[in-house]
C-alpha cells in the first residue's frame, strides 16, 4: 500500500497550501503593495491639508497668543 501524497495539504505552520500556487498572486501582491504606499501618501497629505486648515483658521487667535 502506498503513503497518501501530504504536498497538497496544508502546512501546519502557516495553514496555507503548499504547492498550490495561484498565478495572480505575484499581480495581488504588487497592487496590495501599491495600495498601501498610496494610502500612506494620500494620508499624510491629508493631515497635512488639515493641519494648514485649522491653522488658517484659527489664525487671528494663533497671532493673538503668541503677541
Amino acid at each position: 500500500m502506498r503513503s497518501p501524497d501530504n504536498s497538497k495539504l496544508p502546512s501546519r505552520s502557516s495553514g496555507r497550501w503548499v504547492s498550490m500556487s495561484r498565478p495572480g498572486n505575484k499581480i495581488r501582491a504588487s497592487l496590495f503593495q501599491v495600495h498601501s504606499i498610496a494610502g500612506l501618501v494620500l494620508a499624510l497629505l491629508l493631515a497635512l491639508i488639515a493641519l494648514t486648515g485649522s491653522v488658517m483658521s484659527f489664525e487671528d487667535e494663533i497671532v493673538e497668543h503668541l503677541n
